[in-house]
């Protein structure tokens, strides 16, 4: 059994904002506030295309992910990054959600 969460948020960048940018914000959210978080594992940022990405957080519980979640308001790295990105109000959690891991598979595992 497979014992984290996986924190999910859709990202549609805001007009005028570029991947650099975007980048730049990612990296500086990464550093000063996610590293420093009790129960972080890792984060990956998916491209689907120019102005949609998937953001996906590796935590070692749903509380860890519920406690950073709620210290992210106080943080300025987290604001500069949010604030590239259409938040959508009317879903809960705006657009973040936390799934439980059931399986998993690596390249290692291949047979010959």
């Amino acid at each position: 059994m497979i014992s984290h969460i996986v924190e999910t948020a859709k990202i549609t960048l805001l007009p005028g904002i570029t991947e650099p940018t975007l980048l730049a914000a990612f990296n500086k959210f990464k550093n000063e506030f996610l590293l420093h978080q009790p129960g972080f594992m890792k984060i990956e940022l998916l491209r689907q295309d120019d102005q949609q990405y998937l953001d996906l957080v590796h935590w070692q519980s749903r509380d860890h992910a519920a406690r950073a979640f709620a210290r992210s308001a106080e943080s300025e790295a987290c604001q500069a990054y949010f604030g590239l990105i259409e938040i959508d109000e009317t879903e809960a959690g705006g657009g973040v959600t936390l799934y439980d891991p059931i399986a998993s598979g690596e390249a290692a595992e291949r047979k010959a």
